[in-house]
């Protein structure tokens, strides 16, 4: 058994009662009316002979904040007898679940965590990660890299090349059946507006119903990327359900295509982290901008822009006197291919960046902690909401890459 990994990967429904605000648009009104379709979680236990495990949730929320997962990283990390370093909680940023599981967004509301829907959650997560670890079995790690069009674009200049590629790790029995789909992808997925008050996990969710009719007996997980800058905005023919059932299915087949295609199991049993915190510094938050004043609320762009003028003047009162945002990046090594970790949203520049110097290194953001955007200086001049909304400048993915770059992979725990 020693040229296997053992892996274990559970889901459960995390879907929470009716009735509570919804996370992700600030121009949202009203509390949640009903569930469309499911909110999910998914728990990947991947462990090598003698050595500590490491352990994967995905989770169908807007964002986490520490005093979210910290708790639950630990309760993780103890079930299956590893570090809480080893565990990553990805949400995949769908804009249709409900709010207090971050306390960053929006500054100016005080967001509070609501601790009885994180006690729910917490309690559900746990359920799964108990039954996958009660079924570890050994199996080969298979990766695959694709493209998908017409998804993810630019969010604020239509037909900008954007991040397109798709990843996937599929966890294969002995058999040759397929256990579990971990796929990557860069995108916010948002095709459903802030008109939608029905919990939903968007695209993604169609995705997974996809891949699950051909391959049922598989978890199907999905971490997002590099998202900052990558939407549906200008891909997507409207906001409704059918349009994300359109757009999952796209997906679907993009990653039903790529598992056809020829590929060998990676052999080299890696299963290692590293996490160092760094200090994120703040743009001069002093010269922000005055608000700006919309004059067509058609025009998506104008009002989005707008909305991030304020939340810039609510950075400047909630971030008063600090010069800096300490953050947690973990760099896991999985296999041949590594993830790297970040608590908020970079821009796909990053991605880019990272990929030319190490093509099999994943960027996820989101992971553990929500600090935000990550924008770049283009961004920043073309102050587009992301930019607005941020109190960093392109300093910090910059030091982001520099830090990535700089871990020593002999330097990897485990």
């Amino acid at each position: 058994m020693s040229e296997f990994l053992l892996v274990g990967a559970s889901e459960v429904d995390i879907t929470p009662k009716v009735g509570l605000a919804m996370d992700g648009y600030v121009g949202r009104e009203g509390v949640n009316l009903g569930t469309h379709d499911p909110l999910m979680a998914q728990v990947l236990i991947l462990k090598r002979e003698s050595h500590q495990p490491l352990i994967i949730v995905a989770l169908d929320v807007l964002a986490v904040s520490a005093a979210f997962t910290d708790p639950m990283r630990q309760q993780l990390a103890d079930v299956v007898g590893t570090v809480p370093e080893a565990v990553i909680i990805c949400p995949s940023h769908t804009h249709c679940g409900p709010c207090g599981l971050q306390t960053w967004f929006p500054m100016g509301e005080k967001p509070q965590l609501d601790m009885q829907l994180v006690t729910y959650i917490q309690a559900q997560v746990m359920t799964a990660a108990y039954a996958a670890h009660a079924q570890m079995e050994a199996v080969q790690l298979v990766w695959r890299v694709g493209e998908v069009s017409g998804i993810g674009g630019d969010r604020n200049q239509p037909g900008v090349p954007v991040d397109s590629q798709v990843t996937t790790m599929c966890c294969e029995r002995l058999d040759g059946s397929v256990k579990c789909i971990l796929f990557h992808y860069a995108c916010h997925p948002t095709v459903l507006g802030a008109d939608t008050r029905y919990y939903s996990a968007d695209f993604i969710g169609v995705t997974r119903k996809h891949l699950q009719v051909i391959h049922p007996r598989t978890i199907c997980m999905y971490i997002n990327g590099a998202l900052g800058d990558i939407s549906t905005r200008y891909q997507r023919r409207d906001q409704s359900y059918g349009e994300v059932e359109r757009m999952g299915e796209v997906l679907a087949a993009c990653i039903l295509t790529m598992l056809e295609m020829p590929a060998s199991a990676d052999t080299s049993l890696n299963l290692t982290w590293e996490t160092v915190a760094i200090d994120l510094p703040f743009r001069s938050l002093s010269e922000a901008t005055a608000p700006v004043l919309i004059t067509d609320t058609s025009n998506r762009i104008e009002l989005t822009r707008a909305q991030g003028s304020i939340l810039q003047t609510q950075l400047q009162d909630a971030l008063h006197g600090r010069s800096f945002q300490l953050a947690v990046l973990t760099r896991l090594k999985i296999g041949m291919w590594e993830l790297l970790c970040i608590p908020g949203e970079p821009f796909s520049e990053l991605a880019s960046h990272i990929r030319r110097v190490a093509p099999q290194a994943l960027v996820v953001g989101l992971v553990n902690d929500y600090v935000g955007y990550f924008p770049t200086d283009k961004a920043i001049d073309m102050q587009t909401y992301e930019a607005l909304s941020s109190p960093y400048d392109a300093r910090t993915l910059h030091l982001m890459e520099t830090t990535f770059l700089k871990m020593d992979h002999a330097n990897l725990t485990n």
